[in-house]
């Protein structure tokens, strides 16, 4: 699986909070979100286990992503300690990126820079 379908998999997984079948129709950012809004119950525990699973291709991608900004930041105000990121620690901060996209073209471009790490 490359790391665009992946990405697509945990976003499908994200909004909806099931799993994508096989074969699905990829929705836009917009419908995601509508579709997540609309949801009245959801299950909390299920869903954590489901995009930790679905997040397993994307976290050393994401990692490296992650770990050069926390660079950059370092740089920026002189900081020199270690840098340690569990992947609970990227796996939330992809979850809070990706749920705050909030349209499609955010979520091209979002996509086209986690697909460049890889």
């Amino acid at each position: 699986m490359s790391i665009e379908q992946a990405l697509e998999r945990f976003r499908y997984a994200l909004f909806l909070g099931v799993e994508p079948p096989e074969e699905y129709t990829a929705k836009t950012q917009e419908e995601y979100i509508e579709h997540y809004e609309q949801q009245i119950e959801r299950d909390p525990a299920k869903e954590r286990k489901l995009i930790t699973r679905l997040s397993a291709p994307l976290l050393q991608v994401y990692r490296k992503q992650v770990e050069q900004l926390a660079r950059m930041e370092q740089l920026i105000s002189g900081d020199q300690s270690p840098l340690i990121f569990s992947d609970e620690d990227i796996l939330e901060e992809l979850y809070d990126e990706l749920s705050n996209i909030e349209t499609e073209e955010e979520w091209v471009v979002f996509k086209s820079r986690v697909v460049s790490t890889s």
